[in-house]
């Protein structure tokens, strides 16, 4: 059973490589149901909660040493638990949406796949931290890697802050590894994973995820 849902809201996750767009759609489609008159709460991981947010500080800009994969994996689900319990379980009983810029997911492809920590293992951790909450959608936002790349250089350019990201600094190959897992993960959780096209427009993905969130909301 891979989906668990016991209140109202319904709960979505946007998943994919680096620059693949999933805060300008998230943020698309919240404005889209809050001006239709649907209470959304919008999030992202790591982060959330004050606690979170510091710990996603010490994942994305370490400034003391080297994160050893199991430390970034450690960091993630507590940052997690802390998401979980302090902001989407009270969300899902007062909202009607929750959208959320990635999940346990990006867990399982990064540090399961990508660090080669192992995915039944992730997958275990991912269970405990959230107690067995998964999303309802999942919307993985496919692109090709040079794509990636060539946005996350643009995005750097722009940055006042030329603070380094980890993950951006990340190779191809990386990314490569990263964007086979999400598809591969995309096919085993069917019941929930939804694949977009990134290189549509953006008013064509936000149609594609509103249709798709109204008929969840409708069944």
């Amino acid at each position: 059973m891979d989906t668990v849902k016991t209140n109202k809201a319904i709960f979505v996750t946007y998943e994919g490589i680096e620059g693949a767009g999933k805060s300008t759609q998230l943020s698309l489609v919240a404005s889209h149901f809050t001006d239709n008159a649907k209470k959304v709460f919008q999030t992202r991981e790591p982060g959330g909660t004050e606690v979170a947010e510091k710990i996603r500080s010490i994942l994305i800009h370490p400034v003391h040493e080297t994160l050893h994969p199991k430390t970034e994996l450690y960091l993630m689900q507590a940052a997690r638990v802390q998401h979980i319990e302090h902001k989407i379980r009270p969300a899902l009983s007062t909202h009607d949406v929750i959208l959320c810029d990635r999940f346990i997911d990006s867990s399982t492809v990064y540090q399961g796949i990508g660090r080669e920590l192992g995915v039944t293992w992730v997958e275990s951790l991912n269970r405990f931290s959230t107690g067995d909450l998964y999303p309802d959608i999942t919307f993985f936002i496919d692109i090709p890697v040079d794509l990636s790349l060539s946005r996350m250089k643009q995005r750097k350019n722009l940055k006042k802050d030329k603070s380094q990201d980890r993950f951006e600094n990340e190779s191809a190959a990386f990314y490569t590894t990263l964007r086979n897992g999400y598809l591969e993960l995309a096919k085993k959780h069917q019941d929930r994973f939804i694949v977009l096209d990134g290189t549509l427009s953006k008013e064509a993905l936000v149609a594609l995820q509103i249709q798709k969130i109204e008929e969840k909301i409708r069944s």
